[in-house]
């Protein structure tokens, strides 16, 4: 595995994340809104933008989220910052109420299968 390797998200983790952000986020444009607060650059959230300005009901929120950290997840060190304050915004979320009611549930669940996995991967130094 070469160094830059060894900071992807593993598919287990990526899967989850593309579950829980979506959910975290009541509208398409909060799904964009959080992922740039976290440091996503603008060139990669424009096409998603532009989708949504011509025709909303075309991209999901679960869609974006995909797309947009597939291509965080590809960056090698690059991506690394961007990641990890992903990473901090999921983990960190408290305000559940702020959700849709459907998501609550699966949210938390989801919070806590990440925390567990990031644990576990900061106790051996991979995140």
């Amino acid at each position: 595995m070469a160094h830059s390797d060894a900071y992807h998200w593993p598919p287990e983790l990526l899967d989850l994340l593309i579950e829980l952000v979506p959910r975290l986020n009541r509208s398409k444009e909060g799904v964009l809104g959080f992922l740039r607060g976290a440091g996503v650059s603008e060139d990669l959230l424009a096409p998603h933008r532009h989708q949504l300005a011509a025709d909303k009901s075309a991209v999901s929120k679960y869609k974006i989220v995909r797309a947009v950290l597939s291509r965080i997840n590809e960056q090698g060190d690059a991506g690394l910052g961007v990641r990890r304050e992903i990473l901090k915004r999921t983990i960190e979320f408290e305000d559940f109420s702020t959700l849709w009611p459907d998501d609550r549930l699966p949210a938390q669940g989801l919070q806590a299968s990440v925390r567990r996995l990031v644990n576990v991967k900061d106790s051996l130094g991979k995140y």
